[in-house]
């Protein structure tokens, strides 16, 4: 279940941030809750964000973060209208 975006826009899901070439280059926002992955990947999307940096590490015993992407490469997971799967096994 998503969000509806009129409850979006009560709360800030990410702030646009200026690089130093471009405005409005990158979004920066904390690690989705479990009940707002849908709507950080609705995020990204609606934004063409082509990367996503994680710079904290995933704690499985943390039940307020939530693992928001395939455990395994060449999996794929669902979050409403969206599939969500890794282009590449980065750690390999």
């Amino acid at each position: 279940m998503l969000t509806p975006p009129t409850l979006c826009a009560q709360w800030d899901v990410g702030k646009k941030e200026k690089s130093y070439t471009q405005n409005d280059h990158y979004i920066v926002t904390q690690m989705p809750l479990p009940n707002t992955v849908a709507d950080c990947w609705r995020l990204l999307y609606h934004f063409h964000s082509d990367t996503v940096v994680m710079l904290n590490e995933f704690d499985r015993n943390d039940k307020s973060c939530a693992l928001y992407w395939p455990e395994e490469y060449g999996y794929i997971v669902e979050y409403g209208p969206l599939c969500i799967s890794p282009l590449y096994d980065c750690l390999t």
